[in-house]
């Protein structure tokens, strides 16, 4: 999920970007008091900087996405920049996105650690090096090895515990 909200996200971003740009420039032309364009640019920028987080730290992009459709929607609210409220509603979108990876990656990182942590402990049985505070002490590499080739390898590691 943090892979698709980085590929959505960003060209998204520079789509709102140059739409602000395009908008900010024909404003300045006609000489418009209501000089909104800027908004657009600003929201683009947050939608970047959002999108490039997803894969690392998919949690600080759930935040700066949603933080990126409130002030969309409050600026589609308070000025003829209609298509702000848009953005915010896909700005909603990616930073649901987000949290589903952030989620995702908090599983995945734990499995990690369990695996490292297995991993661990079975080569300093193999290697006969006890662990401090480790509960297999009294397990030999004898009885772990000649177990491997089944599940009760695992097994074994999971009831030393």
């Amino acid at each position: 999920m943090r892979i698709a909200v980085l590929v959505i996200g960003a060209p998204l971003a520079v789509l709102i970007f140059l739409q602000g740009c395009t908008a900010s420039a024909l404003e300045q032309s006609i000489d418009r008091e209501d000089a909104v364009g800027g908004w657009g640019v600003i929201i683009g920028f947050t939608f970047l900087v959002a999108s490039g987080l997803a894969i690392s730290f998919p949690l600080a992009s759930a935040i700066v996405f949603g933080l990126s459709a409130i002030v969309a929607f409050l600026v589609a609210a308070g000025t003829s920049y209609n298509d702000m409220a848009i953005w915010g509603i896909v700005g909603v979108i990616l930073a649901l996105m987000a949290l589903v990876g952030w989620r995702g990656k908090k599983r995945e990182d734990a499995r990690k650690a369990t695996e490292r942590a297995t991993m661990h402990q079975a080569m300093a049985v193999i290697a006969g090096t006890p662990q401090p505070g480790s509960a297999h002490l009294a397990m030999t590499s004898e009885q772990l090895v000649g177990n491997i080739g089944g599940r009760d390898g695992v097994d074994i590691l999971r009831r030393s515990r």
